[in-house]
C-alpha cells in the first residue's frame, strides 16, 4: 500500500523502519457460488521493551499460517487478510503525547500515551478493509494488558458489532478448542476517550476499563453496517511455561479459530 499521503495516520509516524500494511487474498478459486467476504486484521509492532517483545515474537507467522491453511482449505468463501505493521521506538520523529493524527476514514486522534500505538495501526487498517465493504471483518491483537488482567493469560476477550457474527467466532473458537469470552461495549464509555482537540483519545481517562475502551476506539474506524469482531489475545499469544498442550513461547492462538470460522462462516443478517 501507499503511504505517502496523510490518510494513514499512524503509519507516517514510524523512525527506523519504513511502515508497511500487507493485504493479500487468501483464497482464489472459490468452489461454488458463494462469493462472500470475510476480511481478517494481524497487526504487528516492533518496541523496545522486553514485555512487549516477547508478544511480538509470540504472533509472528499468525497471519502466514492462517493465509496458508485457508488456501489449502480452498473455502467457499473469499478471505482477504491485512497486517499493518510498524515501530516504537526512539527517534528525532517519534510520535509525542499531543499530537493529532489523521487516520484514512478521516476521523482524528490525539495521542496521550505513544505506548498505545497498536489500535492507531489497526484504526487505519479497519478503514481500509471497510472500504471493499465485506460481509464481516474480524481483528486479532495483543491489544491490551487490562485483557489480561480481567480474564488472565488464557483466555482472550471478544468484542465487536452484531450478535449473529459474534456468536459465530464464539462458536469457531469453541471447536478450535481456543477459549475466548465476551466483553460489552457500552456506548456510554465512549465519553471517557472524548478529546477537546480531535474526534478522540487513544486511551481513556480513568485507568479503568482499558479492554473495553480499546475496543470502543476500534468500533470507530469500522464503517456503519459492517459485521466486525474483535479478539484481544493478549493473555494467551504466549505461554509462559509448557503444559499438557502447549510449550513455552508462542502459541498461535487465533489460528485455529479463524480456520473453523472459515469454514463454517455464513454472512450474518444486519441488525
Amino acid at each position: 500500500e501507499n503511504f505517502t499521503t496523510n490518510s494513514w495516520g499512524r503509519h507516517l509516524r514510524t523512525n527506523l523502519r519504513a511502515p508497511a500494511l500487507l493485504s493479500k487474498e487468501f483464497s482464489k478459486n472459490i468452489r461454488g457460488k458463494n462469493n462472500n467476504i470475510i476480511n481478517i486484521i494481524d497487526q504487528r509492532v516492533f518496541k523496545l521493551t522486553p514485555f512487549f517483545f516477547s508478544y511480538t515474537i509470540s504472533k509472528t507467522g499468525l497471519y502466514t499460517m492462517t493465509k496458508t491453511s485457508a488456501i489449502s482449505l480452498a473455502p467457499k468463501i473469499r478471505v482477504k487478510g491485512y497486517l499493518p505493521m510498524t515501530d516504537n521506538m526512539l527517534g528525532g520523529d517519534a510520535t509525542r503525547p499531543g499530537d493529532v493524527l489523521k487516520i484514512r476514514n478521516g476521523k482524528t486522534i490525539e495521542v496521550i500515551n505513544t505506548d498505545a500505538e497498536g489500535r492507531l495501526i489497526l484504526a487505519d487498517a479497519l478503514s481500509l478493509a471497510s472500504e471493499a465493504k465485506p460481509d464481516a471483518i474480524v481483528d486479532l491483537a495483543t491489544l491490551t494488558g487490562a485483557c489480561v488482567v480481567a480474564l488472565g493469560s488464557d483466555i482472550a476477550g471478544l468484542m465487536g458489532k452484531n450478535e449473529a457474527f459474534l456468536g459465530q467466532v464464539e462458536k469457531a473458537a469453541e471447536d478450535a478448542g481456543e477459549k475466548v469470552w465476551q466483553l460489552p461495549l457500552p456506548d456510554e464509555y465512549r465519553d471517557l476517550y472524548k478529546s477537546p482537540i480531535a474526534d478522540m483519545k487513544n486511551i481513556s481517562a480513568g485507568g479503568y476499563g482499558g479492554a473495553i475502551t480499546a475496543g470502543l476506539i476500534l468500533s470507530e474506524f469500522v464503517a456503519e453496517g459492517i459485521p466486525w469482531a474483535h479478539l484481544d489475545i493478549a493473555g494467551p499469544a504466549r505461554a509462559d511455561k509448557d503444559s499438557a498442550e502447549l510449550v513455552e513461547g508462542g502459541t498461535g492462538f487465533g489460528v485455529r479459530t479463524l480456520i473453523k470460522l472459515i469454514q463454517s462462516f455464513e454472512s450474518p443478517k444486519s441488525e
